[in-house]
């Protein structure tokens, strides 16, 4: 079986990681870097992937790039789309039920992408989207932040045994919170 992995945001932290076990996996690649699309144009992406998929038996798009609300666009669109083999995973964060000055925007954003990711889950019952939502994770984002951190590359594996948990189960929606 022919499978294609799309990580949108893969040149470092969990995406990379994610790109990495997907390979060991044998899935084939598709990396798309959070600036090398224009994220106001959600629909030229979500094509490109629709277009890349149709050689590929299944197709999973790891959405782990932090693109703000952009990344509901880019969801909705793929959501729309007539890929019948595609999966979708989307990292959240369970960073938003915590408080922190210095994230503020970052807390607000992502509160309200888990929000309207939640909404498209309803909106779409019979699409596959699996949502992952880590605690602190061990990236260079957060190097100034003291406690324990998730390392990237064990929870890019905890991803891959989520997913194939949920496909042997069918299940189609399914959101993981996911702590050290």
């Amino acid at each position: 079986m022919s499978k294609l992995a799309c990580v949108i945001g893969y040149k470092r932290g969990i995406g990379k990681e994610i790109a990495n076990v997907a390979k060991a996996q044998g899935y084939d690649l598709y990396l798309v870097g959070k600036n090398d699309w224009d994220v106001k144009e959600p629909k030229l992406l979500s094509e490109a992937i629709q277009e890349k998929s149709q050689a590929y038996s299944k197709c999973t798009v790891f959405i782990v790039a932090h693109l703000g609300f952009e990344a509901i666009n880019l969801l909705e669109t793929l959501m729309n789309s007539n890929v019948g083999n595609l999966s979708i995973v989307f990292l959240g964060s369970l960073v938003t039920t915590q408080t922190r000055n210095s994230l503020y925007k970052y807390h607000i954003e992502k509160s309200a992408s888990a929000q309207a990711v939640k909404q498209l889950q309803l909106q779409y019952p019979k699409k596959d989207l699996l949502i992952i939502n880590p605690g602190w994770v061990d990236t260079n984002l957060i190097e100034h932040i003291e406690g324990e951190k998730i390392d990237p590359k064990v929870l890019a594996e905890y991803i891959f045994h989520i997913k194939a948990f949920s496909e042997n189960f069918s299940i189609r929606t399914l959101s993981v919170d996911v702590v050290r």
